[in-house]
């Protein structure tokens, strides 16, 4: 919830960033849910942007296809909030997950590594 960090501001933009490592150049799915206004960039290019508020948020609400490239790929997100002072109008958050097009998670490179090492080494 992200009007714990930044209330009691409205009209408040959030940028939320992370890295993303892939083997190989890969296509993939953003799946986001937000009541919030919001545009999400990879790799600097802007891949998709709604500037509705107050929609509701369920998972998966929003399905973004995306071509990661082999190695580090920067993930931008911007959460916008407006000045709306109702209390059902102080939802402030999001949820982002990167799956393939069955809905199956996705992870980066490195996670994906540790967790073949942590089976490995187990007795």
């Amino acid at each position: 919830d992200i009007a714990k960090q930044i209330s009691p501001y409205k009209g408040a933009v959030m940028y939320c960033t992370t890295e993303f490592e892939a083997k190989a150049a890969k296509s993939i799915q953003f799946r986001l849910g937000t009541p919030n206004a919001w545009k999400l960039w990879v790799n600097g290019r802007l891949v998709f942007a709604n500037e509705e508020y107050h929609r509701g948020m369920k998972l998966d609400q929003y399905s973004v296809p995306v071509t990661l490239r082999a190695g580090s790929n920067t993930i931008l997100l911007k959460i916008c909030q407006n000045e709306q002072e109702q209390d059902w109008a102080q939802r402030y958050q999001f949820q982002l997950r990167t799956c393939n097009v069955s809905g199956i998670a996705v992870h980066p490179a490195d996670s994906a590594a540790s967790l073949s090492q942590t089976k490995e080494s187990r007795p």
